[in-house]
């Protein structure tokens, strides 16, 4: 009975060493076998045995084989800066600016990314490529401004402009820009009063215009008033002739004897003198006096 007990704690002790080393070596092990892909990244597997593989990872964790190497892409919106690039003007003169974007990567496109830049990371592709696309697009786009406009009141539009031509450019590759902000520098002395006498006299310029269309107005309006006082003389005149010409018309000869007669008194004009009678007619009597 002893010696099977001494069998049996053997046993147990080595199944237990069994058991826990099985334990220690999948803790070894196992990290091994698992990838973690980032919030907001999805991962690219190639397998050293059969190439690149179609399928993409999403966030989380995942068991791979260590033979397999993942590389993760954002496709998520991420945020680039560069610093200190050197752009051209219309007048030749070169300014260095700094531009910063947004962008992420078409989840379709991962496959093509990693074979076109054979296995590069994120990183490394906006540093190289996408800085370079961008210093390209920008000096195209600046060059067709002067440096007061690049400085001045048209960078808003040269930042919209460069934005439309850099997302035109990269997009087939796979990224998708969603927004590129253009920061001039700060104008030198000479150049911020160059700047500042355009804008005064813009400025001036549009206070004229405003000044003239305001004489325009006034002059519109005194013209339409001055019209008015004339139309009402001519209508005044007009009504004025036509009465006339309506009296006229019906003044006839026994309408002139009749008002005459309702406007005599009846007495016979008499002449202090010496003493000779008034010989008057009296129109339709037919008669002297």
């Amino acid at each position: 009975m002893q010696t099977e007990r001494k069998i049996t704690n053997k046993n147990f002790r080595t199944g237990g060493i069994i058991v826990g080393a099985i334990i220690l070596l999948s803790a070894v092990i196992t990290p091994l076998f698992i990838t973690t892909i980032e919030a907001g990244h999805a991962g690219v597997v190639y397998n050293r045995n059969g190439g690149l593989e179609d399928q993409t990872l999403g966030q989380g964790w995942h068991m791979v084989s260590p033979f397999k190497r993942i590389t993760e892409y954002p496709i998520a919106t991420e945020t680039v800066e560069y610093r200190e690039v050197k752009v051209g003007t219309s007048d030749g003169k070169p300014i260095v600016t700094t531009f910063s974007y947004n962008y992420h990567i078409d989840l379709e496109h991962l496959p093509n990314i990693f074979n076109k830049f054979r296995g590069q990371k994120a990183d490394v592709i906006e540093e190289a490529f996408l800085r370079q696309r961008l210093t390209e697009v920008a000096k195209n786009v600046t060059t067709k401004y002067s440096v007061l406009e690049v400085l001045g009141e048209k960078s808003q539009e040269i930042s919209l402009a460069i934005q439309k031509s850099f997302s035109d450019d990269v997009k087939d590759t796979g990224f998708i820009i969603e927004s590129v902000t253009f920061q001039p520098p700060a104008p030198d002395e000479n150049t911020a009063k160059a700047i500042q006498a355009k804008v005064d006299a813009q400025q001036k310029l549009e206070q004229e215009k405003v000044e003239l269309e305001k004489s325009k107005v006034i002059a519109d309006r005194q013209r339409i008033e001055a019209q008015g006082v004339a139309d009402k003389a001519r209508i005044e005149a007009e009504g004025v002739s036509k009465a006339n010409e309506l009296l006229r018309q019906s003044m006839t000869k026994e309408l002139v004897e009749y008002e005459w007669i309702k406007k005599w008194d009846g007495k016979v004009p008499t002449v202090n003198g010496d003493g000779v009678g008034v010989i008057m007619n009296m129109p339709g009597l037919g008669q002297t006096r």
